[in-house]
């Protein structure tokens, strides 16, 4: 008999809970919602709720982060760590593209290269080739002097892009190794 007594409890315990739950769960007062979605590198954090504000109307409150990132690109062979591309937190991507040297490089906006097969004979190796249409995507130019940042809309977003620097690598047997460090923002208006 004591242990129906136990289950008879436990039960009205957990019914309890459940009931509390659905009181704060419904309650009017400081209603408050989050939702958080996280993308790559970047957090993208929303905002909403209904509530009493300082003026003590009620509104219903949106507040979005803005993208930030720093990102690099290192014209070093793909088994070395290599890479070409920026990414505009998902939405767009600029591709390293020529000219480029220790003191300015060019970026392409979007452009979609097709991936070539490695090839290798005795004295010679070459990966990571790429072909793509040059004349596809908007091209920035940036240099270390002048051109170090670039204001860029995608759809009804705008990120400036600033090269931040650009690193000679010592890596043997690769020509010419560079890694351009670049900071990446979202800001609310052009």
């Amino acid at each position: 008999m004591g242990w129906w007594l136990t289950l008879i409890g436990a039960i009205i315990v957990v019914i309890g809970g459940l009931f509390s739950v659905a009181g704060i769960l419904i309650s009017p007062k400081d209603n408050v919602y989050r939702n958080i979605f996280v993308k790559a590198k970047s957090i993208t954090q929303y905002h909403s709720g209904i509530g009493d504000n300082v003026a003590g109307d009620k509104t219903i409150i949106n507040q979005r982060a803005f993208f930030s990132d720093t990102q690099s690109i290192k014209n070093l062979p793909p088994s070395l760590g290599g890479n070409d591309i920026l990414n505009l937190d998902n939405l767009a991507t600029l591709k390293l593209h020529v000219p480029y040297n220790e003191n300015s490089l060019t970026l392409l906006l979007n452009v979609i290269p097709t991936e070539m097969p490695t090839v290798k004979n005795e004295s010679f190796t070459a990966e990571g080739i790429k072909i793509y249409n040059q004349n596809s995507g908007q091209s920035y130019f940036f240099n270390t002097i002048q051109n170090k940042s670039h204001k860029i809309q995608i759809e009804n977003r705008f990120f400036v892009v600033s090269l931040k620097e650009i690193k000679k690598l010592d890596i043997k047997n690769v020509s010419n190794p560079l890694e351009f460090i670049f900071g990446i923002s979202e800001i609310e208006t052009p």
